[in-house]
């Protein structure tokens, strides 16, 4: 239930791999950093055998590299939205907190957020810890023990701020996403977030970068689609803010 104390704030949960990085980094991590054994992990946690959690605790197990190269690697190969600076001076002009929420793992998102000097967003993702001559270890300081499943459980994440916002904007494409978008008030979605909305007739904005994220708020302030705005298939933000454009 939402609070009374909102007083019109909007905060914005953008989720990291896939979406701030067009790339995803932690995929990319890990095949560079892990036997085979990753491949099967992965297998597991797509097709919904096992949570993030698990997964990361069998790969912790097999990771080999130490943090220099492990940011050596990152920093070579993601690659930021780069509409991404835009959409975090958007918002700071319109009066919209910002956060990141990621169940990828802190390091590597806060060594592409300061290299972009987008370093004061706020971060929650799983922690790494590198140590002399060992793997390094993967805690979880967001997760949370009603379900267990994600490293970082972005439900409640959101809903620890539910009663602190009027509305609350949610971005992301993955798997760890399809969860707590489902409380948002607005979801912007691509990828697997996106697929899956349409298969839960659940209302969502296309969109493929931040560019169509911030010209749609724009044409669209602070006006949320309600329960007959559908995701379309094969549709674009751009596409619905011409629809929207009207104000109906």
């Amino acid at each position: 239930m939402r609070g009374a104390s909102g007083d019109g704030k909007v905060l914005v949960i953008c989720d990291f791999d896939g979406t701030v990085s067009r790339t995803d980094v932690g995929n990319g991590l890990f095949n560079r950093f892990t036997g085979r054994g990753w491949q099967a992990i992965d297998d597991a946690y797509c097709s919904g055998e096992i949570g993030s959690r698990e997964a990361y605790t069998r790969v912790a197990a097999i990771l080999e590299g130490d943090r220099d190269r492990m940011l050596a690697f990152v920093l070579r190969e993601a690659e930021l939205d780069r509409h991404f600076p835009a959409f975090r001076q958007f918002c700071r002009e319109k009066a919209l907190d910002l956060i990141i929420v990621s169940d990828g793992l802190d390091f590597y998102i806060d060594a592409v957020l300061r290299r972009h000097n987008l370093g004061d967003i706020p971060v929650y993702a799983n922690r790494t810890v590198f140590r002399a001559a060992q793997p390094p270890a993967i805690e979880f300081p967001w997760a949370s023990e009603d379900c267990g499943r994600c490293g970082t459980c972005k439900r409640g994440i959101l809903r620890s701020r539910r009663d602190c916002y009027d509305r609350i904007v949610y971005v992301g494409n993955g798997h760890s996403d399809v969860c707590p978008s489902a409380e948002a008030d607005l979801v912007f979605a691509k990828g697997v977030l996106l697929q899956t909305c349409e298969e839960r007739h659940r209302s969502c904005v296309p969109f493929d970068n931040f560019s169509e994220v911030i010209e749609f708020l724009n044409r669209n302030p602070l006006r949320f689609p309600g329960a007959g705005h559908q995701c379309l298939r094969g549709a674009r933000a751009s596409d619905q803010i011409k629809e929207n454009s009207t104000g109906r």
